[in-house]
């Protein structure tokens, strides 16, 4: 303070002398005139260098230039919460050494916290169902632009761009008081909106069912529905039981429209040429097909990371497929040896039917595909890939009416999604035998052929066994 004084004093004595020889007028009265004109000079000074320290039962909160500040907060926590709480603050003027300054909603929100009050905050809901609570207005925008960029990032194409984006559900946004402990930062909320809402749900087994099947149906792995149930044995499930199914419910969707280049490969085809020498059931690779590839353009609908519909622009072929020749016999066994054993299995599984390839064994929708799914028109000849025995033919929940054959060396196959079905569980069938008409039954979008290799019960990629 001294050295403010001492500042004072010398700005006084240039004030009067630069009074005394400007104007026209004694110097007393020039005197006067500087002495009042200091004064005002050393109060704006002195104000400038002085700050409010805010308090909260004497511990100090932060720092406000204006009290005006200060008395807006104080308003603001009095409509919410009467006059009581106001007892506990106070603000005490100081000399400044470089304090940051809070506004009105700071100050509030740290006396809120530090009187246990509801702070503010604001809501966001998706189709009207609450799905976080955030900090502001700029938090919740910068969230849903977190969570869109997370699935920007998950585009595992080349080379794309993005047509359009957008969240399928209608995001709204509300202010209002809450516990500060319910608050989430930006970083917390993006990945509890990502991970989606965990659901509970009892499932009853049916006639027919599977663990396969019904982790197929939920979009879940064996290993889940072990981990949900971990006292039950599912290598041997009967009627009625019920079992826990977990499943993850996403608290938005985010559609992605892209155009994207891709190079792709270009299926052989099968042709199959009789064999007079080789007994029925028996086939022979005489020309060993070979797969070509394409350049490809598509306009692709990805949601959540999943591609749900396709739409090829071009396609420029860059290396033709060759066609793989199968010699089949066609020589009948004599009546005492009509029965395909084992033996009679090729090992090599040939199409089940011809058509576009409308989605292949991966990743899809969130679960995993376990077959190719091949477009044909309903009531199209379903064909036994290889000899066998027909394990099951019959509705089998998410398959429709389904064919399963057993070729006895450890692989099965499955034809799902048929409007009619050909053969009976127990009955041999040789290779390229017709077992089912195509249809659309079940879980299915429209007509086609779901077909399936298993090993020792596992699902394969089909293409790659496919002749």
């Amino acid at each position: 303070m001294k050295s403010d004084i001492r500042i004072f004093l010398s700005k006084l004595a240039n004030i009067l002398r630069s009074i005394k020889h400007r104007l026209n007028v004694s110097a007393s009265v020039g005197a006067i005139i500087g002495i009042a004109f200091a004064v005002t000079s050393l109060g704006i000074y002195i104000d400038k260098n002085m700050v409010y320290a805010v308090k909260v039962n004497d511990k100090t909160v932060g720092y406000v230039k204006i009290t005006d500040d200060y008395e807006k907060a104080l308003e603001a926590i009095k409509k919410s919460d009467g006059e009581n709480p106001l007892e506990a603050l106070s603000v005490e003027k100081m000399k400044s050494t470089g304090e940051k300054f809070m506004n009105s909603e700071e100050i509030e929100k740290v006396a809120r916290e530090e009187l246990d009050l509801k702070v503010p905050g604001v809501i966001v809901y998706a189709d009207g169902n609450e799905i976080a609570r955030v900090e502001s207005f700029d938090s919740a925008n910068k969230v849903m632009d977190e969570v869109q960029k997370y699935y920007f990032n998950k585009l595992n194409f080349k080379e794309y761009k993005i047509l359009a984006t957008n969240i399928k559900e209608k995001i709204t946004t509300y202010s209002t008081l809450m516990e500060s402990e319910k608050i989430l930062d930006v970083d917390e909320t993006v990945e509890k909106i990502i991970n989606g809402k965990g659901v509970e749900k009892t499932y009853t087994i049916k006639k027919g069912d599977t663990i396969w099947d019904i982790a197929f149906n939920n979009g879940m792995t064996i290993e889940e529905i072990q981990a949900a149930n971990p006292n039950a044995n599912l290598d041997k499930i009967s009627i009625d039981q019920e079992i826990k199914i977990a499943l993850s419910q996403p608290y938005v969707n985010v559609e992605i429209v892209a155009d994207i280049k891709t190079i792709e490969e270009v299926p052989y085809t099968v042709k199959n040429t009789n064999d007079n020498k080789s007994y029925k059931g028996s086939s022979k690779v005489t020309t060993k097909g070979k797969a070509g590839s394409a350049e490809v353009e598509k306009k692709v609908t990805v949601l959540n990371g999943n591609i749900t519909k396709e739409e090829v622009i071009t396609s420029n072929l860059i290396t033709p497929a060759v066609q793989q020749v199968v010699a089949v016999g066609t020589k009948t066994r004599s009546s005492g040896s009509s029965s395909y054993l084992a033996s009679s299995s090729t090992g090599t599984f040939s199409w089940p039917a011809r058509g576009s390839i409308t989605s292949r064994y991966g990743r899809r929708w969130g679960e995993l595909h376990t077959g190719l799914d091949i477009a044909v028109p309903r009531g199209t000849a379903v064909k036994a890939a290889d000899s066998g025995v027909v394990s099951f033919s019959g509705w089998n929940g998410g398959y429709g009416y389904c064919v399963i054959v057993n070729h006895k060396n450890g692989y099965q196959t499955l034809y799902g999604h048929n409007s009619k079905l050909s053969v009976k569980v127990g009955q041999q069938v040789s290779k390229g035998q017709k077992i089912a008409s195509s249809g659309s039954t079940g879980r299915s979008t429209g007509p086609h052929v779901h077909f399936e290799v298993r090993k020792n019960g596992v699902p394969q990629n089909p293409q790659k066994y496919l002749n």
